[in-house]
């Protein structure tokens, strides 16, 4: 074997471990890499994939991978705090409604009370005792 085609073969598997199983990668061997699971330790196979080819750009150092994974993430970054402010946002309507409700329940429950109050019936009300009586208890009787 001669030293160019010894150098050729490592270049070869170089460029062959430089490449990664990215976006690219034929399905027989994403088969082979995966196993047909649809996650790889809790990770979708997918996602895998891409994380593996941004690796593999790093260590090539190619540029416009990187930028367009840079773009992919902050794109993704961006969705996902948008449904968390929408979230939020519906959050704070439904406490908003229920505070108001409950305050309308209190009006509501106040002023009934004070009308309540304001009629004379010439007594006591049947949930408040006499106070003339306080103190006197009646005395159970015996059966002979």
């Amino acid at each position: 074997m001669s030293e160019l085609s010894a150098q050729g073969a490592i270049d070869l598997d170089r460029e062959r471990l430089l490449r990664g199983r990215g976006p690219g990668a034929s399905p027989r061997e994403v088969a082979r890499h995966t196993s047909d699971r649809p996650e790889i330790g809790g990770v979708a196979v997918p996602e895998l994939l891409e994380t593996t080819a941004a690796q593999a750009a790093v260590v090539r150092g190619d540029v416009a991978a990187l930028a367009d994974r840079a773009t992919t993430d902050r794109a993704r970054l961006a969705d996902d705090l948008s449904a968390v402010a929408l979230r939020a946002e519906r959050a704070a309507r439904l406490s908003a409604r229920w505070t108001v409700a409950f305050l309308a329940g209190l009006l509501a429950g106040w002023l009934l009370r004070s009308r309540r109050g304001s009629r004379s019936t010439g007594g006591p009300p049947a949930s408040r005792p006499d106070p003339a009586r306080r103190g006197r208890r009646r005395r159970p009787t015996r059966s002979p």
